[in-house]
Order: C-alpha cells, then structure tokens, then sequence
C-alpha cells in the first residue's frame, strides 16, 4: 500500500471499528536493518517466553483455531476486504 494512503485507510478502519487492521497499518513501512534484527530479537524472545511458560504448565495439547477470525455466515466475508 502507498505510504500517503495509509494514514487515510488506517484511521477509516479505525473508524469502522476495525482494532487489529490499524494497529498492523501503523506497524508497516521501511525498516533498517538494525531494525529489522530487533523485531527479530524480540520475536525470539516472545517465543522462548512463551516456550518456557508451555513447559511449567505442563500442557498435553495446544488446540488453536484455524483461522484468525471467528466462522462467517455464507456470503458475509466480503467485509474483510480494506477497501470495501
């Protein structure tokens, strides 16, 4: 998405009501290098936190759903679109 425009389609999901979408959009856009290795760093670190905490919970299964978004009603999904 062109840097101009995304000011413009954050805020209209925000507006819609849309918490997930925004807060990505601001997350987008170049990076240094430096940058980059720090997002990496602390990706890691989420993961071996997150490791850590499966471990002393003694979990037998993590169950996750197949999708990132509750079921949709037939013909209902096109909402998802950040243009429509």
């Amino acid at each position: 998405m062109p840097k101009p425009l995304r000011p413009v389609v954050t805020a209209l999901q925000a507006r819609r009501g849309q918490r997930s979408l925004p807060f990505a959009l601001r997350s987008m856009g170049r990076r240094s290098a430096a940058e980059y290795w720090q997002l990496v760093e602390a990706r890691s670190a989420y993961r071996a936190r997150l490791l850590a905490a499966l471990d002393r919970g003694r979990f037998d299964a993590l169950i996750c759903p197949a999708h990132g978004t509750p079921a949709f009603a037939h013909g209902s999904g096109d909402s998802l679109s950040v243009f429509s």
